[in-house]
C-alpha cells in the first residue's frame, strides 16, 4: 500500500463536517450530505512542530502525542483536534457537540447515528464491535462506545476506529485512522491516542 502524494489532501464539499450540526429542536439536518469525505490521503504541507499535549481549538480538551506525532491541522477544518503520524500512516480527529444541543442522546445513539454517516461514504464498507474499550480516562473516567470500521475511500482501503466518549457536557467523536496493511501493527498506538483524551 502507498500513498500517492501530491493529490489533493481534502476530498469533500464545501461546508460539510464529519459531526453534523444537531440542534435540540429538530434532527433534520442529519442527512447523508453533511459527512466529511475524509481522506486517507496524507496532506502535502509540513505539520506542526511536536508538543507534548496537543490542546483542542476551544481550549477545552487535550490528548497527548506520542513521539513522531504532530498537529496536523489539513485533517478535518471541523476537528477541533488534529493529529497523525504521517511516517507510520496514522491519523486521528476530534470532533465536539454539546450534550444540550442532542436533545439528551445517548451515547449508543450518538455513535449509532455518526457511524453510519461514515459507513454511508464508504464503499464495501463492514462494522466490527462494539471493542472492549468502555471507557477512557482514570480520574474522572468517561463512559465510552469504539467500532471498528473497515472500507474503501476514493478506491484506497482504509480502517477506522470510531469511538464516541461522553463527558459531562459534551459528547466528543474520535476519528483515528490507517491502512489495513497497518491496522494490525498501528491499532496499539492509535489506541493509545486515543486513551489519552481528556477535558482540561
Amino acid at each position: 500500500f502507498r500513498w500517492h502524494v501530491g493529490r489533493p489532501a481534502l476530498m469533500r464539499p464545501a461546508g460539510s463536517t464529519l459531526c453534523p450540526s444537531m440542534t435540540s429542536s429538530s434532527l433534520a439536518p442529519l442527512t447523508s450530505a453533511s459527512i466529511t469525505s475524509l481522506p486517507p490521503l496524507p496532506p502535502t504541507s509540513p505539520a506542526s512542530p511536536p508538543a507534548t499535549f496537543l490542546t483542542s481549538t476551544d481550549g477545552k480538551s487535550e490528548i497527548n502525542l506520542l513521539p513522531d506525532w504532530l498537529n496536523d491541522p489539513e485533517l478535518n477544518d471541523k476537528a477541533q483536534i488534529q493529529a497523525s503520524n504521517r511516517t507510520r500512516q496514522m491519523y486521528l480527529i476530534v470532533l465536539v457537540q454539546n450534550r444540550r444541543d442532542l436533545n439528551n442522546m445517548t451515547t449508543a445513539d450518538y455513535s449509532k447515528i455518526t457511524q453510519g454517516y461514515l459507513t454511508g461514504r464508504l464503499d464495501k464498507s463492514q462494522v466490527t464491535g462494539p471493542t472492549a474499550v468502555t471507557q477512557i480516562g482514570s480520574d474522572p473516567a468517561y463512559p465510552t462506545v469504539q467500532y471498528e470500521v473497515r472500507g474503501s475511500l476514493n478506491k484506497i482501503d482504509v480502517v477506522y476506529l470510531h469511538t464516541v466518549v461522553e463527558t459531562p457536557t459534551r459528547l466528543v467523536q474520535i476519528l483515528a485512522w490507517t491502512p489495513p496493511t497497518a491496522f494490525a501493527t498501528n491499532q496499539p498506538e492509535m489506541q493509545q491516542v486515543i486513551q489519552s483524551f481528556r477535558e482540561k
